[in-house]
């Protein structure tokens, strides 16, 4: 009913994915980012390498880098990254504090 579609919570990976998608991308960088996005863990930890999302896609590294990169810097900053180190030097490049 409406009431349950207007309350409906919006999750992390539907507000990333509306982050990404309100700057210009291709459908390919798109869907690159939806698989990084559905790829984080609990706690908003990328679980694949860059190796394996551009085989998967038949891209390279280097782009799968630059997508992981605008994924990086969405709200909250530092998602996406490796480890709670990496998110925090992502916040602290994304904040000018380096």
């Amino acid at each position: 009913d409406y009431e349950r579609f207007v309350s409906k919570k919006q999750t992390l990976e539907e507000y990333l994915l509306w982050q990404f998608q309100m700057t210009h991308h291709t459908i390919e960088e798109i869907e690159i980012a939806e698989y990084i996005i559905y790829n984080l863990d609990k706690d908003g930890f990328l679980q694949v390498s860059c190796e394996e999302i551009a085989e998967e896609f038949s891209t390279s590294k280097e782009n799968v880098a630059k997508i992981i990169k605008k994924i990086n810097f969405l709200d909250p900053v530092g998602i996406a990254s490796r480890n709670l180190q990496d998110a925090i030097l992502i916040q602290m490049e994304f904040y000018g504090t380096e």
